[in-house]
């Protein structure tokens, strides 16, 4: 590791030759030591940083249904409250059955239930899906009590919940997309598992995502320097997610504390500068003084000295 005399010297020679580019790569050389090596070169400086920079990971109050993503399952709900899963999940499922190679019966039957505005035309689609096997399905309960939550379990709760609907996934929808992947994938990941295990492993886990939705399980991060924000980001869906954005946030934070360490480092060379051009021209004014006056510079320097002294004893104006 660089010692602080040496990055003190480096910087202070780019700040001296007002060369640009050498002090952007000196910047980023210095942050590319952790902010640990960083607190023991310049210990005065990570107080200052420690002070300077926040993040705080709160629940976000800005944020949209994961059902307006792209999803492998369609969700089909029906409440008569709540407007719940895909706003066309319905005909999404009504179109899937109606693709099959439907007998005549059965292609009556759909057209009967073609609204599906009772609970019998929703269980006769249903049961064509299956009749047909052309999608992977689960049902979908909700428990309403002082808020609402989803699951692909019962609650067993006869009197706050009960099923609202389905998820479902069209078999050539999933094989196209190549849900099951390939044997080494499998076998990584989904070791003894059939294709319909997988395709509702990942149907479960859309319906936890919006159960997290549903309940404001979401999460976002802010982090703050010097009081003003300097990054934010929302959207950590569930304890995992927020498990996440506290990860993040805490990088960001660290590398906001670097860039304050650096920056006081240079602000340091500047004003050493700044004072070295500023003595420099006192000398010349001391040369010129000793000129007109005879005197010798020291003794100028000595006289102003007293007079700076003198003028802050008795609380005099600034020399």
């Amino acid at each position: 590791m660089e010692t602080r005399e040496n990055i003190e010297k480096k910087v202070f020679d780019s700040v001296k030759n007002a060369d640009k580019n050498e002090q952007e790569a000196l910047k980023k050389e210095i942050n590319n030591l952790s902010l640990a090596e960083l607190a023991e070169l310049f210990p005065e400086y990570s107080d200052v940083a420690e002070s300077a920079v926040e993040y705080e990971v709160k629940r976000d109050e800005d944020y949209e249904s994961p059902r307006e993503w792209d999803q492998l399952g369609a969700m089909w709900c029906h409440h008569n409250r709540y407007s719940l899963g895909d706003k066309d999940g319905a005909e999404k499922a009504y179109e899937l059955v109606q693709s099959c190679d439907l007998s005549e019966e059965d292609a009556e039957l759909l057209e009967e239930a073609r609204g599906m505005k009772y609970a019998e035309d929703r269980k006769t689609v249903i049961d064509l899906m299956n009749k047909y096997d052309v999608a992977i399905t689960m049902p979908l309960f909700l428990y309403d009590h002082s808020g609402i939550t989803m699951s692909t379990g019962d609650f067993g709760d006869r009197w706050d919940s009960g099923q609202v609907g389905i998820i479902f996934a069209s078999k050539k929808k999933l094989e196209e997309e190549g849900v099951f992947g390939d044997s080494e994938w499998r076998e990584k990941y989904h070791a003894g598992k059939t294709n319909e295990e997988i395709a509702k492993t990942i149907l479960k886990a859309e319906v936890s995502e919006y159960d997290d939705y549903l309940t404001g399980n979401v999460h976002s991060y802010m982090v703050k320097v010097h009081g003003d924000i300097e990054e934010s980001c929302g959207g950590y869906y569930g304890d995992s997610g927020e498990e996440e954005a506290e990860k993040e946030a805490n990088s960001l934070a660290e590398y906001e504390k670097k860039n304050v360490i650096t920056g006081l480092i240079f602000e340091a060379a500047e004003e050493k500068l700044a004072s070295i051009e500023q003595d420099s021209k006192m000398d010349e004014v001391f040369k010129i003084a000793s000129s007109a006056t005879g005197l010798d510079v020291n003794t100028l320097k000595g006289a102003v000295a007293a007079l700076k002294e003198a003028s802050a004893k008795i609380g005099g104006p600034k020399i």
